[in-house]
């Protein structure tokens, strides 16, 4: 996935440029002649299977090994109109909102992105076809593909339900899509955004439609294809922050830094502060919908081993849900990341019944956004998961 590439990388280079003080110990089989009993510990075992050991790391390699926060959202699981999808490495599995039921799965090849419409459906993108699963259908509607190269995101049109758009990032330009039959075996762009002055950091779909991106000296925004206007940001807007979000009401977003959330309200052009937030650990990845913010917080310290934090917070600051996660380490640079985000892909929905979700192919985590209360897991309750008030 999009951690998988880089964190590789840092893994090799963290090892290879670890002393001999700081390197992971070799773990040896048991001898022939041990007198120890026949079953050995998990680790040992996966060591003569072939497979990784899950060790705690040492110090030099888990500080080589630190991630920065997502500027991208990592797509894997959306929660729609009553409906919560999860991609797995072949299909979109959609399960009832209140139960967990599995009520559809639709096949997928090579899965590249999922996002919720305006209407509460599920949309998700393959290498082949696009796929919309509108509220109480199970089986989609089937579009041709989008181009949609890789670093690249997608983003809903907040009021119309079957327009998207994409891009790149770094990219200089915005494609708009509608989903409706195509000529060609290709949805093709109805409209092309030059993104004048886009410096490649920030973009969001705000809950009017419209779009916000940042450049070197503030913000634009537009509508459409029409004409841009200049947004000033003000000396109080974080020149670190890696994500913007829609928030509450359609002239409010989110700024999120690595140490905080901060609420900004855009009134006649220029940004105003409304409030911080504080997080619990570096925010790793966030989502929002009505007036909650959740937000995946990574704890990452040098001797101890790594934790995520789930924390969902209302418009006004109020924190409702603070739930931790375990990591298990390995030193397998593959393992190690799949551990970090196969299984912790983020979501949160509000409605009559607020849902956050933190999960993936092997395991879903559902709890109500208000209150924090666990809705359930899928296929079953985790070992790895401690609620803490």
């Amino acid at each position: 996935m999009r951690l998988l590439g880089g964190c590789a990388v840092l893994a090799l280079a963290a090892c290879s440029g670890c002393d001999e003080e700081n390197a992971p110990r070799r773990i040896e089989p048991p001898s022939k002649h041990s007198s120890a009993a026949p079953s050995a510990a998990p680790s040992a075992r996966a060591a003569r299977d072939g497979g990784v050991p899950e060790l705690p790391l040492r110090r030099g390699v888990r500080r080589a090994m630190k991630l920065a926060p997502l500027r991208v959202h990592d797509p894997g699981v959306a929660i729609g109109k009553g409906r919560i999808g999860v991609l797995t490495d072949d299909a979109l599995v959609v399960h009832d909102a209140t139960k967990l039921d599995e009520v559809a799965r639709v096949p997928l090849h090579e899965p590249i992105d999922l996002v919720v419409t305006a209407d509460g459906g599920l949309l998700a993108f393959d290498r082949l076809r696009t796929k919309w699963l509108m509220p109480q259908d199970t089986k989609p509607r089937a579009f041709p593909p989008a181009i949609i190269f890789p670093l690249s995101s997608v983003f809903v049109d907040r009021s119309t339900p079957n327009h998207f758009g994409v891009v790149a990032r770094g990219g200089k330009n915005f494609y708009e899509y509608a989903l409706e039959p195509s000529p060609i075996n290709l949805l093709l762009s109805y409209a092309t955004v030059s993104l004048d002055r886009y410096d490649g950091r920030l973009f969001v779909s705000l809950r009017d439609g419209s779009y916000l991106y940042s450049t070197e000296t503030g913000f634009l925004r537009f509508f459409g294809a029409e004409t841009k206007e200049e947004v000033s940001a003000g000396v109080s807007v974080p020149a670190d922050a890696f994500r913007l979000l829609p928030a509450s009401r359609v002239d409010t977003l989110w700024f999120l830094t690595a140490e905080n959330a901060v609420l900004y309200r855009l009134v006649a052009g220029k940004l105003w502060k409304l409030r911080t937030v504080p997080l619990s650990a570096m925010a790793l990845d966030a989502d929002t919908d009505g007036i909650y913010l959740a937000v995946l917080e990574l704890a990452q310290p040098d001797n101890a081993s790594w934790s995520m934090t789930l924390e969902v917070f209302d418009a006004n600051g109020v924190r409702h849900v603070h739930e931790v996660f375990s990591i298990s380490e390995s030193l397998d640079a593959e393992t190690w990341v799949r551990a970090l985000e196969r299984n912790r892909r983020l979501a949160v929905r509000d409605g009559e019944t607020p849902l956050v979700a933190v999960g993936g192919p092997d395991e879903l985590n559902v709890f109500r956004a208000d209150s924090g209360a666990r809705v359930g897991t899928v296929p079953k309750a985790p070992t790895g998961t401690r609620k803490t008030q």
